[in-house]
């Protein structure tokens, strides 16, 4: 179908589900940008940096064995 043999309902439905796409990837973005704004508040960076130093001091050898105390008190 040429663009000169196509009336006005058909230039009105393409016009509507143009719309349509556009009010839903509205939405969605709506959708992201309140996710983004909930990840902003948890600080990611500085968490990231913190369980990487934890997990480097993990795989780093001890200087010195360090063997296990018994609490004897603890014991029934």
């Amino acid at each position: 179908m040429s663009e000169r043999s196509r009336g006005p309902a058909d230039s009105s439905r393409d016009v509507l589900a143009v719309w349509e796409k556009t009010r839903d990837l509205g939405n969605r973005l709506d959708g992201v940008n309140e996710r983004l704004e909930t990840l902003e508040g948890f600080d990611l960076p500085d968490r990231v940096a913190d369980l990487a130093l934890t997990v480097k001091k993990l795989t780093e050898k001890p200087e010195a064995p360090k063997f296990a105390v018994w609490n004897w008190n603890a014991m029934t």
